[in-house]
């Protein structure tokens, strides 16, 4: 019987030892390895093809050398436009130095547009106003704080768009006071042309129609935000988002909301709450992710 007992103690030990090996493993494949998810969209109003590398949620975290790896991969897929989705930094970021560098390695492969996220948001709030927009801008970064840039690439015209903020009726206003909101002024103008058009747009819920929305003509929005999921569940994905509730569909992937192509990125870093300057940096089952998306005609 004490054998028995110690051999069962034994097989627990090595099973308990095997899991935490298992855990360990993909903890440290979730936050230090680097995935390439690649989509595809057809567009009439395209001849030749484009290739869009997304990046989001870098959260400050430096791929080896000061992000030297995550450059040498940019440059290995070979963009012809790279997009930046938000929450590069954290709202507590205290030097813009790391960001900066990696913004003037990016436009050495292809014009970037960055669209900010909360964080930067916040960032801005705490510092002055102006710096961040300037030191981007400066790097070579074009950025679309509720603004679009019309760019030809490969001959096509491509518009593109930032926005940060609900393009539907959230604020539960009626019609005629929606349509005097920035938003929708902005939205209204960034829709009316030919061009094909890319829509920046960092959380995926602000796609989400309320009463009364009014059928933006998109032809492709890039979100991120969620991490998709943070925590992801072998078969079922991500299991839980705070903004987006239990199971949500629209935490990564190719989506379509409410009839907008839409690319969600599991992004490229972590974030959670804790104390100021110290976030605990934890993704499980779930690999950091760049998008590529090849937009090509009919």
């Amino acid at each position: 019987m004490k054998r028995m007992s110690n051999r069962r103690a034994a097989l627990l030990y090595s099973a308990l030892a095997t899991l935490l090996l298992l855990v360990g493993v993909t903890i440290w494949t979730s936050m230090y390895c680097m995935s390439v998810t690649e989509y595809e969209y057809n567009s009439p109003k395209l001849m030749k093809e484009i290739r869009v590398l997304q990046l989001s949620d870098l959260h400050d975290n430096a791929w080896l050398l000061e992000n030297d790896r995550l450059l040498q991969e940019a440059r290995r897929l070979q963009p012809d436009v790279i997009v930046l989705t938000g929450d590069m930094l954290n709202y507590y970021t205290v030097s813009e130095e790391p960001l900066l560098r990696l913004m003037r390695g990016l436009t050495d492969i292809a014009p970037t547009f960055y669209s900010f996220g909360n964080h930067e948001i916040y960032y801005r709030r705490e510092h002055e106003a102006t710096s961040l927009f300037q030191k981007l801008t400066e790097a070579g970064i074009t950025v679309l704080a509720d603004q679009y840039k019309d760019i030809q690439v490969n001959g096509q015209a491509v518009r593109i768009g930032g926005l940060y903020d609900y393009t539907y009726n959230i604020r539960q206003l009626n019609d005629e006071d929606y349509r005097n909101t920035d938003t929708y002024i902005f939205l209204a103008s960034y829709e009316d042309t030919d061009a094909f058009k890319l829509l920046l747009c960092h959380k995926p819920e602000f796609l989400l129609a309320e009463e009364h929305a009014p059928n933006w003509d998109i032809d492709l929005a890039l979100c991120g935000h969620e991490h998709g999921g943070q925590v992801r569940l072998p078969l079922l994905g991500g299991f839980y988002s705070t903004h987006l509730g239990w199971f949500s569909p629209y935490l990564d992937g190719a989506q379509l909301i409410n009839g907008i192509p839409t690319v969600i990125s599991r992004g490229l870093g972590t974030y959670l709450w804790s104390s100021r300057g110290f976030p605990i940096p934890f993704r499980f089952c779930n690999t950091p992710e760049l998008s590529l998306i090849t937009l090509q005609g009919v």
